[in-house]
């Protein structure tokens, strides 16, 4: 009987590391063919089966792309794709020939992401199949490739699939196809499987540790002897040497030889999203016969823990600036080279975030520019609205593979900084509640094992008809809470929260089955205290209707219908939501929803958006919106007071506040200006550079003495303006602050007077 609660074989990687320059690649013109088909299966994979009148496709690349002209019909369903024929997809075939000098190794036959799922034939012989999840997975091919001819690798694409919800179809337009990268790793006979890579920090915050895990497999014939070597390099120094550990190493064929390392080093450079300084790390086999393979990765030094309900990051408070980020691009579908990548993480952290959550499981190139240019990252596990297969243990082996999958891939990587349990998951039926939660239990135990130092999250749903949300605080390490703080600001204030148990509705109600839970309750099933909102805001952001009256939706307050425009609603919304969270300790940070649009179309023509709303602060082709701007400006880290009183003697006293966690602002410039004539058509061209040394997470006055133009306005009774340029330690704009200065009360005829406001953005 099949025990479907065993986890064991999901506690190592399903693809194995490959060394330095041991990459076939597979890319280039593949042929297809779609669906429905004129030819059986089993002829399509034969190696004589002539393919020259099929079309051609670039892989990776979608092999299905939505028209921006597309008018969805009513029984559409974005979800489970019930519309979809579950033979719908296509065959793509590629031959290739293999060079003579890898007859000798292991060969690995890889694929980096293919959605939504897929069959994979090498020379006629069925190698598996993928419910994909765009997680990587490989075959061992090393007794099926072809030396004296040429291979052919068959690849059957289904557009759907019997767990095609958890990868959020709604936001992925149809793009089905092979969206990563496809080779064949050359492997000797003794390589190493698995590396988990653990760079953390002694309790002193000062010196950094490296634990090495990983294993040693001889899949030869005879036994072997070779030197294992772990080096460390200074990335920010030119790679500089640091320290390496050396152990030799006898293994037996068809063994596999577990090895750790630890290695420490001192004073070590810290690893933020506002210092991302790296190390690289080399893993060196030495074989007998003199042959070299090396393992290379990127680490950094960082420790990050819950404690007494803080959120701390090297032992200091962690704001999390953070926005949703989904993986498309509006013509390339699924498929984002390092060009776009970078472009976004730029304009990401332009926007003064520092965070993504992700949605839709990114492909790796993403996540090591975030490790490069410093951005944290919670990684989410694809398994979307789909509460009903949880409850049913024959379906628990798809959700272990993708915890798998994901934390093998990523757990290495220093900008991942918390795990999420898929998306808005809550159990559908009151009589499922006590299996979803245990299956939950069992996913979180999982990964826990797989990596015991990162906590987890369980994204709840967002308020719905009848449904006014809860904080997800029952699994997570972390609390999480969607699209309303109500419940949030009820378990502060009176010490207990609502917390709904399905989505059934009780007899004859309306309202959905629920229970009161008590904040020690919380604390006693594991809640560390610290909550997170993974989504919050949720706004239509059309630049053309910046004027127009919005009907806005306010999660904390009752529906409102106003004159106000979309411009105000959305700053004024934006400031007092994530205000909340600014202003809490308790508070991790949050995720704005959302980065861009999900879309295909023309850039600066007709666009077909996903759900049918272009919810982003940039447009599918990574352009600013008005809103881009608003929120860089709320979310600014540095904040000086808006108006001020001059008290004489050529002094102004300001207080700026530095919401950096890791930046002092003395590492910052400042370039200071002052207005030329009283009135902002007056602004000079004359600057100044001033150093301010305020220390992270702290504000202080400054004194400020004004050049003489400026003090004779003031003595005039003319108000006057204060400019502020701060740039961060790369030389980028942080943000522009404007403080006015009054004159003294001894106000003369015809002075202008600005009254005091807070401190804020611009």
């Amino acid at each position: 009987m099949a025990n479907y609660y065993d986890y064991s074989k999901y506690l190592v990687s399903a693809v194995t590391p490959v060394p330095e320059g041991k990459k076939f690649s597979l890319e280039g013109k593949w042929k297809v063919l779609y669906w429905p088909f004129s030819y059986q299966e089993k002829e399509i994979i034969k190696k004589e089966f002539n393919d020259k009148d099929w079309d051609e496709i670039s892989v990776p690349g979608p092999a299905f792309l939505r028209s921006p002209w597309e008018s969805p019909s009513e029984d559409k369903d974005e979800i489970k794709l019930t519309h979809i024929n579950p033979e719908d997809g296509c065959f793509l075939r590629y031959s290739f020939y293999l060079p003579q000098e890898f007859k000798d190794n292991i060969l690995k036959l890889r694929f980096d992401g293919v959605y939504p799922c897929c069959r994979v034939w090498l020379n006629e012989t069925l190698l598996g199949e993928k419910y994909s999840g765009l997680v990587p997975f490989e075959f061992d091919v090393t007794k099926l490739c072809r030396f004296d001819g040429p291979n052919v690798l068959c690849v059957r694409i289904y557009r759907k699939h019997p767990f095609v919800r958890l990868d959020m179809p709604r936001w992925v337009m149809g793009f089905a196809g092979i969206h990563r990268d496809v080779f064949i790793s050359i492997l000797p006979s003794v390589h190493i499987t698995e590396c988990k890579l653990d760079s953390t920090l002694d309790d002193r915050f000062t010196d950094g540790i490296l634990r090495v895990t990983t294993n040693l497999r001889n899949s030869g014939c005879l036994a072997s002897k070779l030197e294992v070597s772990v080096g460390v390099f200074d990335q920010q120094e030119g790679n500089q040497f640091i320290n390496k550990v050396i152990e030799k190493v006898h293994i037996e064929p068809e063994t596999v030889y577990p090895l750790s390392f630890t290695i420490n080093i001192d004073k070590c450079k810290k690893w933020t999203a506002e210092t991302p300084n790296l190390y690289h790390v080399v893993l060196k086999l030495l074989h007998e016969n003199g042959q070299e393979t090396e393992y290379c990765y990127k680490i950094g030094f960082r420790k990050f823990e819950l404690k007494n309900e803080r959120p701390l990051l090297n032992g200091v408070p962690l704001k999390f600036r953070g926005i949703n980020r989904l993986e498309f691009h509006p013509v390339k579908g699924l498929v984002q080279d390092e060009e776009w990548l970078r472009k976004e993480v730029f304009l990401i952290k332009r926007a003064n975030i520092n965070g993504v959550r992700t949605h839709i499981f990114p492909c790796e190139k993403f996540v090591e520019i975030c490790d490069e240019m410093g951005l944290y990252i919670i990684q989410e596990i694809p398994m979307d609205w789909c509460p009903d297969l949880i409850a049913h243990e024959e379906n628990l082996f798809v959700f272990f593979e993708r915890i798998r999958d994901v934390v093998c891939r990523d757990r290495n990587h220093p900008s991942i900084l918390a795990w999420g349990v898929g998306n808005e998951n809550m159990a559908y039926k009151e009589d499922e509640r006590d299996k979803f939660m245990n299956h939950s239990r069992i996913m979180k135990k999982l990964l826990k094992q797989l990596d015991p130092e990162r906590p987890v999250l369980f994204p709840p749903p967002g308020p719905l008809t009848n449904f006014k949300a809860h904080m997800e605080a029952e699994l997570g390490d972390i609390g999480d809470i969607h699209y309303t703080l109500l419940p949030l600001k009820e378990l502060k204030q009176t010490g207990e929260m609502t917390l709904y148990t399905s989505w059934e509705k009780k007899p004859g109600s309306m309202e959905r089955y629920n229970k009161k839970v008590s904040l020690e309750e919380l604390k006693n099933s594991g809640w560390s205290g610290v909550w997170f909102s993974s989504e919050y805001f949720a706004f239509g952001s059309i630049p053309e209707l910046l004027e127009a009256p919005y009907l806005s939706q306010i999660a904390d307050e009752p529906s409102l219908s106003s004159t106000l425009d979309t411009f105000t609603v959305f700053k004024e919304r934006l400031r007092k939501e994530w205000g909340y969270m600014e202003n809490d300790p308790t508070c991790l940070g949050g995720a704005f929803f959302n980065l861009k649009d999900p879309a295909t179309g023309k850039e600066w023509g007709w666009v077909n958006y996903d759900e049918g709303v272009p919810w982003g602060i940039l447009d599918p082709y990574l352009n600013p919106k008005p809103f881009y701007w608003i929120l860089r400006s709320i979310f600014a880290p540095v904040k000086v007071q808006k108006v001020v009183q001059y008290l004489g003697e050529g002094t102004v006293y300001v207080e700026i506040q530095n919401l950096l966690n890791f930046t002092s602002l003395k590492e910052c410039k400042c370039i200071f200006q002052e207005s030329n004539a009283g009135r902002y058509l007056g602004m000079t061209d004359i600057w100044r550079e001033l150093i301010f040394d305020i220390p992270p997470n702290s504000s202080r006055k400054v004194e400020i003495k004004l050049n003489s133009r400026t003090r004779k306005f003031l003595e005039e009774g003319q108000s006057v303006i204060l400019r502020f340029t701060f740039l961060d330690p790369c030389g980028y704009i942080i943000t522009v602050c404007d403080t006015v200065v009054n004159p003294q009360d001894k106000r003369k005829k015809g002075s202008t007077i600005i009254e005091p406001c807070e401190m804020g953005e611009v």
